[in-house]
């Protein structure tokens, strides 16, 4: 086994009989959306083939398949959440707006010249895990993003204007370009289902509990700061939350013929939380996303966490 991840490799001894012994009913590892590679465009799920080829998205699918070995192996509830870019209160293009210097870094250009961006808020992040917690499904790989796969510098200029005072685009649900279209795409034409909420209630106090504490880790991931030295960004252009679990496709990098670079491009689809967790995105885009935390919507943090991120 390719113990590529560190706790994994801390902690293989502990998990090996607790998973054995049925202690265990879930476990989640928080990965990222880079390890689809370059799909030029297309939408990839979470059937798709790994075609990463940057060594962080290669050494992130290592480690994904270690925990799923320890499922196939040892019986751990392991779940994977490939997430795309984290943003909320006090890591989003808000932030980025007010501290980032009038020249770009090499990074944040490459990543501006990005067609397409995988982006999640952590209140979804949340949801998503609180639901699968409730209702383990042990092997199970999910795709956490939200519906509009948008360039970076689209979410930019919509910033920009909610700060002006210029109310976004017109409304946080006014579609741009075909992103009915592409929210469509992404949910893969999965039926509504009910609400994380409703099933919540019916759950037990030990389900209840797991998710409450599944929603916590995901909080606290948010607010952790970036590895020194990492080089990856969240969206709002901090660092990589929760260790680096950002969409590493965002800086990932291919040599085309005579060794001109070549940017990953790909859509993430998310019908999967959809249909199997009953999860209906709080905020379907980065348009209800940038609006709530501009309007001072700071859940699941506090306004006491911000001066923590």
């Amino acid at each position: 086994m390719a113990l590529y991840d560190p706790a994994l490799s801390a902690q293989k001894t502990l998990l090996r009989p607790l998973a054995a012994g049925g202690r265990l009913t879930w476990f989640g590892y928080l990965s990222s959306t880079g390890v689809y590679g370059d799909w030029q465009g297309e939408w990839v799920d979470e059937s798709s083939p790994c075609r990463q080829t940057s060594s962080k998205a290669i050494v992130r699918q290592e480690a994904e398949a270690a925990w799923l070995q320890m499922h196939e192996q040892h019986g751990l509830p392991a779940h994977i959440f490939r997430l795309g870019g984290i943003y909320g209160p006090g890591r989003s293009v808000l932030d980025s707006l007010r501290s980032q210097p009038a020249d770009l870094s090499t990074s944040q250009a490459r990543r501006g010249r990005q067609r397409y961006t995988a982006r999640c808020h952590v209140y979804d992040i949340c949801a998503v895990l609180a639901a699968s917690a409730a209702a383990p499904r042990p092997g199970a790989v999910y795709n956490i993003v939200d519906d509009d796969p948008a360039p970076r510098g689209e979410v930019m200029d919509f910033a920009r204007r909610l700060v002006a005072g210029g109310g976004g685009d017109g409304g946080a649900g006014a579609g741009a370009g075909g992103r009915d279209a592409a929210a469509a795409a992404a949910a893969d034409g999965g039926a509504e289902a009910a609400p994380v909420m409703e099933m919540a209630a019916a759950l037990g106090q030990e389900a209840a509990a797991a998710a409450a504490a599944a929603a916590a880790a995901a909080a606290a991931a948010a607010a952790q700061p970036p590895p020194s030295g990492s080089g990856r960004e969240v969206e709002g252009g901090g660092g990589a939350a929760g260790g680096g679990q950002a969409d590493e496709s965002g800086g990932g990098r291919r040599r085309g013929g005579g060794g001109e670079e070549r940017l990953e491009e790909k859509r993430v689809r998310n019908g999967r939380i959809r249909r199997e967790l009953g999860v209906e995105l709080r905020y379907p885009s980065y348009r209800e996303g940038v609006a709530a935390i501009h309007g001072g919507d700071f859940w699941p943090l506090t306004p006491e966490d911000l001066p923590l991120l």
